[in-house]
């Protein structure tokens, strides 16, 4: 059986916060190395941090290079040194942490390739067959906006406190409630 591979993630991220994206790999048989490439824009988001997970560590850091203009392609590899991990159900195998910078709307984060390499049953290093099955994510970067801000113009001031007075005693069911839930 392949290894299937996934990507999954938050669909939004506010400007000046950071999302948690995670790889998971499920049908694997004493998978012990994995190399993943990235692709993501720059002009939305920063590569925080890449950190292995159930038992993967990254080794040797992040190795970079342009794509053109501010999409870039990155390059992290896992090992698992406890003989490798075998698991039927998904597992996450690497966590990405992206800061979302200023630039509002939408941007894709994806795997591009992918190499795994593993033990056959005479403990003989292999390379894995795999399909990725969620590559990609389209993910917004919206404005972020403090919860004091109630109506949602960037600042909070007297016109915050005022907008709130009007749903103060609003309750579900209210006509006015879906604007009350936010004040």
């Amino acid at each position: 059986a392949k290894v299937g591979i996934s990507l999954k993630g938050p669909a939004v991220v506010e400007k000046g916060t950071e999302g948690t994206f995670k790889v998971a790999a499920n049908n694997m048989n004493r998978l012990a190395t994995a190399t993943i490439w990235f692709e993501g824009d720059r002009d939305y988001f920063d590569f925080k941090d890449f950190k292995g997970l159930n038992g993967f560590e990254v080794i040797g850091g992040i190795k970079w290079e342009s794509k053109g203009g501010s999409v870039y392609q990155g390059r992290v590899t896992l090992s698992n040194m406890e003989g490798g991990i075998t698991s039927k159900r998904a597992k996450d195998i690497l966590a990405v942490t992206l800061g979302a910078k200023t630039k509002i709307g939408t941007s894709e984060i994806k795997i591009n390739r992918i190499e795994l390499s593993g033990y056959d049953e005479n403990d003989v290093a292999v390379f894995c067959e795999y399909e990725i099955k969620a590559g990609a994510i389209t993910v917004g970067v919206s404005q972020g906006f403090s919860r004091y801000d109630v109506n949602r113009d960037g600042r909070v001031d007297q016109l915050d406190l005022t907008t709130a007075q009007l749903y103060y005693a609003a309750k579900t069911g209210d006509a006015n409630w879906a604007e009350a839930v936010y004040a």
